[in-house]
C-alpha cells in the first residue's frame, strides 16, 4: 500500500511538474521580452536575435547541474522513507546551489569532469554510509566519493540539527550541513564555504578565509594584491547570504538592488523560491526569474549507475516566476576565486550602497568591530532596519 502511494505521490507531482511548463510556455514569454538576460554570471544581450538569444539561454540552462526528488533511495536512517518527494525541495536546491559553485570555481566542462562532481551528489551510496557514521570526526584526512548524498545530508542533519527525514530544511539547514560535509570532498582543496546568516557581508570574515589569516580590511586586501600576493596561496570562497528582503512579498526597493546583484559577475544564484517550494534562482529577465525546479521524481542512482546516465542532472524545462510571486526569504550566492576577484565585488556592493542609500538591505561592512557597534545602535534605537543604521 506504501509503495501504491508513493508512486501515485510521484505522479501527481511529476504531472504538476509538466502541466505548470506546458501552461506557463516561458519559451513564447522569453521570446516576447525585450529585455537582455542575466543568467549566473552570464550576460545575453537583447541586441541579439531573439532564435540566438533563446539558444545562448538553452546551452547555459541546460549546462546548469540539475537535481530533483529521487525515489527508490535505500531506506533512510532514522525513518521508513525511500524517497524525498514532498519535503526534500530545499536539499535539492542546496545541492544545486553548492554544485554550481564548485562547478564555476574548477571550471569544470568535460564530460568526465562533470561525471565526477555529479557523482559527488550520489543518492544511493550504501558502500560508504557505514564507513561515514562510523568515522573518525577528527580525522581531516578522509574523503568520500560521495560527500553530499542525501543518505549523509539526513544523518548529519539529524545529528546537528535534530531534523528528522520527512522535515521541510530551511536555507540556512541544508547550508550548515553541506559546509560540515564539504570537508570530505575532494574539491576542498582550494575552495573555502562562508555562510553569513545576518544578511551581512562582513569583508574580513572572508579575507581569513582566503588568505586563512585573521582578517583584514580593504587596505589590507589591496596591499595583497599590489604585492604581488602569488594566487596558489589564496583560497576560493564560496559565499553565502542568507537574507529576507520583505514581510509577506518582496519590497519593490529591494528587487531593485536584488536584480542589480544579479549582474555582477560573482553572483552564483539564490536558494529560494515560492512560500513553501524551494528553487533554485538562476538569473533574470525583465520582471521574471528564471529557476531550475526540483519536483520532479526520478529514480536514485548508485555511484557507478551516474556514468551513464547524464540526461536526469540536466532540465530542458526553462520555467519563469514572476517577481510579485518570490518570496522574500532566501540566501543570495556568491563566488570568488581570488583576492582581485574579491575587490571587484566588495566594490560593486560598495557602489550599489552608495546609489541605493537604505534601499540597499545587505549590511556591508569592513570589519566586526564596525559591525558590533552598528548593531549596538540598533538594539539600542527605534530603527526599524539595521540596513538604516549601516548606511
Amino acid at each position: 500500500m506504501q509503495y501504491i502511494y508513493g508512486s501515485f505521490i510521484d505522479g501527481w507531482y511529476n504531472l504538476r511538474f509538466f502541466l505548470n511548463s506546458y501552461f506557463q510556455d516561458s519559451e513564447k514569454r522569453l521570446r516576447q521580452i525585450s529585455n537582455s538576460i542575466y543568467i549566473l554570471n552570464h550576460l545575453i544581450n537583447d541586441e541579439l536575435e531573439v532564435d540566438q538569444k533563446m539558444e545562448k539561454l538553452k546551452t547555459l540552462f541546460e549546462s546548469t547541474i540539475w537535481f530533483s526528488y529521487r525515489t527508490k533511495i535505500p531506506q533512510l536512517q532514522y525513518s521508513t522513507l525511500t524517497s524525498d518527494t514532498g519535503w526534500g525541495c530545499m536539499l535539492r536546491v542546496g545541492q544545486m546551489a553548492l554544485c554550481q559553485q564548485i562547478k564555476y570555481f574548477y571550471n569544470l566542462n568535460t564530460q568526465q569532469e562533470l561525471t565526477e562532481l555529479i557523482q559527488q551528489f550520489a543518492d544511493n551510496d550504501e558502500e560508504e554510509l557505514s564507513q561515514f557514521m562510523n568515522r573518525n570526526d577528527g580525522d581531516l584526512t578522509i574523503q568520500y566519493k560521495s560527500p553530499f548524498s542525501i543518505q549523509k545530508i539526513v544523518v548529519q542533519t539529524k545529528q546537528e540539527l535534530q531534523k528528522l527525514p520527512g522535515e521541510w530544511y530551511k536555507p540556512n539547514d541544508i547550508l550548515f550541513v553541506l559546509k560540515y560535509l564539504f570537508r570530505y570532498s575532494k574539491y576542498q582543496k582550494n575552495l573555502r564555504i562562508h555562510i553569513n546568516h545576518e544578511n551581512a557581508f562582513i569583508l574580513s570574515d572572508i579575507i581569513s578565509l582566503m588568505f586563512n589569516t585573521n582578517g583584514g580590511d580593504e587596505e589590507w586586501l589591496k596591499e595583497q594584491i599590489q604585492k604581488g600576493q602569488n594566487q596558489s596561496h589564496q583560497f576560493g570562497v564560496s559565499i553565502f547570504i542568507l537574507t529576507r528582503i520583505g514581510l509577506e512579498t518582496c519590497n519593490p526597493e529591494y528587487l531593485k538592488v536584488l536584480n542589480e546583484i544579479m549582474t555582477y559577475p560573482q553572483f552564483q544564484g539564490i536558494l529560494g523560491g515560492f512560500p513553501n517550494k524551494a528553487l533554485y534562482i538562476l538569473g533574470r529577465v525583465g520582471d521574471y526569474y528564471i529557476y531550475l525546479d526540483p519536483h520532479y521524481v526520478q529514480y536514485a542512482q548508485t555511484y557507478q549507475e551516474m556514468e551513464n546516465d547524464k540526461q536526469s542532472y540536466a532540465c530542458q524545462n526553462i520555467q519563469l516566476i514572476d517577481r510579485t510571486q518570490l518570496d522574500p526569504s532566501m540566501a543570495i550566492s556568491f563566488c570568488v576565486k581570488n583576492a582581485l576577484d574579491l575587490l571587484d565585488l566588495w566594490r560593486r556592493l560598495k557602489q550599489s550602497k552608495s546609489e541605493n542609500g537604505e534601499s540597499f538591505f545587505i549590511a556591508l561592512t569592513e570589519t566586526h568591530t564596525f559591525y558590533q557597534l552598528a548593531q549596538s545602535y540598533y538594539y539600542g534605537s527605534d530603527e526599524d532596519e539595521i540596513v538604516t543604521i549601516l548606511n
